[in-house]
């Protein structure tokens, strides 16, 4: 490279200098691989690196660099593990920069619908594990439609299986909205579209685990679980459609049945919608005790997942109750349990209830403070006129939040003022 006026100065936009790409281009191999992991080049730097590389500069390329035109150069290439590491790489994700691309050479220039035809099931398998594949692809994939409307329901279900690494990154990158996003919708359909057998029971219980909201998320001063969206899906039929004896068969209709409203389901006659149920509600020590004396072992397995529960002493207190009549030690799982237990450590995949708190409380230390009261000392009233006022704002701002564009100024100021009598009031009365 021609040494410029430039060489020491810094490119904010390529983030190195002009003497890091001459550095590059004249290290070792090993050198240049470390280096593109935490670093970018521009597409002039890469080129030139192509020009003279070596096999392990050429899998620095592939996995992380950017340039479309040296990945395409790449991916044309006879070596299967360069191939690999370019679907497997993150040019597929962009770079934020003006003119680079996203990836979408793989569809537009025909790659994958050639990769699809010649039954490439380890290359197409390798870029649906990529996090950063192009959402349309995988939307395509779960719709049976685009490139992959021809393909076998053999080929499609190890595809579908191999995506769950992409739904995975997906909800840990993009929540909460992330259950709202056209690719979560995409996969609802596949409990209307995948044949119905054990197999694909199996699967979609997997899949379904990755399509749901597994934990409250906080905002505003208080847990909440996101919003999901099903799509198009037809809950009362694929509800019908996966009525089969079996586990698996059983696990998918407790997560179709999560659209259905809870007055459907709380005292229902099918188990799966009040598991579904009981994974979510917000319940009272009452509550848990009449569902566990309906439902026994089947209400733990369901409600050991609801975090809500998990919150209130009163209510884990409660749960914990119900787990030790079951016969469980809350705080270890036993030598080879048999009967309910047994079938209930197997169902929570050997989660002990102590570590399930332990895990509420990581997630929520604020909601654990007040279990602990100091022994001879009064009630914090403070803490609880705090609490309560606290409440009182998160209404008001819902109000202005969620009721200004369809209120007159004059009637919201109404609404404010009698909320802040409120708040007077109760200052008084704890006073």
């Amino acid at each position: 490279m021609k040494i410029k006026e430039s060489d020491y100065e810094f490119n904010p936009l390529t983030r190195y200098s002009d003497i890091e790409a001459y550095i590059l281009e004249n290290a070792s191999e090993e050198y240049v691989f470390e280096w593109f992991q935490e670093h970018s080049v521009d597409e002039e730097t890469e080129l030139a690196l192509l020009q003279d590389a070596g096999p392990i500069v050429k899998l620095g390329l592939a996995l992380f660099g950017r340039s479309e035109q040296v990945v395409k150069e790449l991916f044309a290439s006879e070596d299967e593990a360069i191939r690999k590491a370019v679907l497997a790489g993150r040019s597929f994700g962009g770079s934020g920069m003006v003119g680079w691309e996203t990836g979408s050479w793989i569809v537009t220039e025909g790659c994958l619908s050639k990769l699809v035809d010649d039954g490439e099931g380890e290359l197409l398998t390798t870029l649906l594990h990529n996090p950063q594949c192009d959402e349309k692809i995988i939307a395509d994939l779960y719709r049976k439609s685009g490139v992959f409307s021809a393909i076998t329901d053999e080929a499609w279900f190890g595809y579908v299986g191999a995506s769950r690494t992409y739904l995975a990154a997906r909800r840990t990158s993009d929540a909460p909205r992330v259950f709202e996003s056209d690719i979560f919708a995409a996969a609802w359909g596949l409990f209307e579209l995948a044949p119905v057998t054990d197999d694909w029971a199996m699967q979609l219980e997997w899949v379904s685990d990755l399509l749901l909201p597994d934990k409250l998320l906080f905002r505003n001063w208080r847990p909440y679980w996101p919003d999901v969206s099903s799509g198009n899906l037809n809950i009362e039929q694929a509800l019908s459609r996966w009525n089969k004896e079996g586990e698996d068969y059983h696990a998918c209709r407790i997560a179709i049945a999560y659209f259905l409203n809870d007055s459907e389901k709380q005292n229902s006659e099918d188990l799966a919608l009040r598991q579904s149920y009981y994974r979510r509600f917000y319940g009272s020590p009452e509550g848990i005790r009449k569902y566990f004396d309906k439902d026994k072992y089947r209400f733990l397995e369901a409600a050991f997942h609801n975090d809500w529960l998990y919150l209130e002493k009163q209510t884990r207190d409660a749960l914990e109750e119900c787990w030790r009549e079951v016969g469980g030690d809350p705080s270890t799982l036993g030598d080879a349990p048999t009967g309910d237990l047994g079938k209930l450590q197997d169902r929570v995949k050997y989660v002990t209830f102590d570590e399930r708190e332990s895990e509420v409380r990581a997630a929520f230390p604020d909601r654990f403070q007040k279990d602990v009261v100091p022994i001879d000392t009064e009630p914090d009233y403070v803490a609880e006129i705090k609490e309560r006022l606290a409440k009182i704002e998160y209404n008001l701002a819902n109000i202005e939040l969620n009721l200004m564009p369809s209120l007159k100024w004059k009637t919201f100021m109404r609404i404010s003022t009698l909320m802040l009598v409120a708040i007077l009031v109760l200052q008084h009365m704890f006073s």
